[in-house]
């Protein structure tokens, strides 16, 4: 993925938002879009390991920040404390870290390959192997059909964004 992780991760977070995982997330919606945000692009900050220290020796992707057990292991310390301790925006603000981290993952398993049951098993899943056709490798991606699904996630985010922008600012109504 190139351009849609920032996208799915707004999606996401406002349609957590919509369905209320708490009495009064309207209220913190800036808070939790903003952690959203982070959370969707968090996993591709090994992308400086793999360019500054690791000089591209690895794909980015079998690194372990793209592992899922990492993550999940990760945020269940920080889940169970906030169970115990009734932290529900705590909680809140959890859900929506770890349901953006996976969704980049997820969005990562079409055109790359991710540890999905690591450590159980230790190979990689995706849905398609994008060939190396040229010689500046992005081009591999943008020419390539799963390209279309960024370019719809995007779409369908603007509109998102432009709809609720309209109605913060009552211009239409919903």
């Amino acid at each position: 993925m190139f351009i849609a992780h920032l996208p799915a991760g707004y999606l996401v977070t406002q349609l957590l938002i919509k369905h209320r995982l708490r009495p009064d997330t309207k209220k913190h919606s800036s808070w939790l879009i903003g952690i959203g945000l982070f959370a969707s692009v968090l996993p591709d900050f090994d992308l400086l390991y793999f360019y500054w220290f690791d000089q591209r020796q690895h794909n980015h992707h079998s690194y372990w920040t793209h592992t899922p057990a990492f993550w999940l292991a990760i945020f269940l310390l920080p889940c169970v404390v906030a169970l115990l301790f009734k932290q529900r925006m705590l909680l809140t603000t959890i859900v929506v870290l770890l349901m953006n981290v996976m969704l980049h993952l997820l969005l990562d398993s079409i055109a790359a390959e991710i540890l999905w049951l690591y450590p159980v098993v230790k190979q990689s899943f995706g849905l398609v192997e994008v060939p190396a056709q040229f010689a500046w490798w992005p081009l591999n991606f943008l020419l390539h059909w799963s390209f279309l699904i960024e370019v719809l996630i995007v779409g369908v985010a603007l509109y998102q964004a432009k709809k609720q922008f309209l109605l913060k600012y009552h211009i239409v109504n919903e």
